[in-house]
């Protein structure tokens, strides 16, 4: 780290308390001072001005485990919400949709919201306002401005479902996996104090497995959904097994019909 990178400081996103570099990563073959904040333990890139060249694609060609992901989270949400497929739930940042039309093909009225995405699968666009929950999965490592993103989905909804990997508890080094440089992409990172932050900051309160699967929320979760949450290997199971028998309500066909007709 040079001297100029090592004595500058920055503003937090989370707390707007002070911040200091702790580390320099290569990204797109430059140095790039990675800051923490002293408070709250959020890590983030302070000016990442690569933004335009890594997303010069909406889904980097490294992410080939995308497939993968989806089905492993859509087994996880296919439990945690269990029962309520008369509500309307949005996967903010979804990409290609690719999450939502597993979802919909459940039987779940999911919909999928993406502005970085110029295709999306077959799918309903999402007309209902204030959705009962929105997922984003994978998707607040990428965020300028989580903050604001935050707070502007939970004036819409209630509950947000986060799936984001925290940073160890030993600490945050140069060879973590999650910080995967050769995107360019992932630029904030959450510690559990920092959920807590956030959580206390937005006035909601936060579930999370103390790993990669983090819920805020304005109300009690259920003792069901806390158990999701907590132990992803039986909800996974849950959530796997259970879409052999409920494929028979998958909105696969009513989507078909809803196109052909407009």
């Amino acid at each position: 780290m040079d001297a100029e990178a090592a004595t500058s400081r920055s503003t937090c996103p989370v707390c707007k308390r002070a911040a200091a570099p702790i580390t320099s990563i290569c990204i797109f073959g430059e140095s790039r001072p990675l800051h923490q904040c002293q408070f709250c333990d959020a890590a983030f890139y302070p000016e990442p001005n690569w933004l335009e060249r890594a997303y010069s694609t909406a889904i980097s060609s490294m992410d080939t485990g995308i497939a993968e992901r989806c089905l492993d989270l859509a087994n996880v949400l296919t439990a945690f919400l269990w029962g309520r497929r008369s509500e309307t739930f949005l996967d903010f940042g979804g990409g290609i949709g690719l999450l939502s039309r597993i979802m919909r093909d459940r039987g779940f009225n999911y919909h999928t919201s993406d502005p970085m995405a110029e295709y999306r699968l077959p799918q309903p666009e999402c007309a209902t306002k204030g959705p009962a929950m929105v997922s984003m999965i994978e998707v607040l490592e990428h965020l300028t401005n989580p903050m604001a993103d935050l707070r502007a989905i939970l004036e819409q909804s209630p509950t947000v479902f986060i799936s984001t990997h925290l940073i160890p508890s030993g600490g945050l080094t140069p060879d973590w996996y999650y910080l995967q440089p050769e995107t360019g992409q992932h630029i904030f990172f959450c510690s559990a104090k920092t959920l807590e932050q956030i959580a206390s900051d937005l006035k909601v309160s936060v579930t999370s497995n103390g790993h990669n699967l983090h819920v805020l929320h304005r109300y009690p979760l259920t003792r069901w959904q806390r158990l999701v949450i907590r132990n992803q290997q039986f909800s996974w199971v849950f959530g796997h097994l259970s879409s052999m028998f409920i494929r028979r309500r998958s909105l696969t066909t009513v989507d078909a019909e809803s196109s052909q007709a407009s």
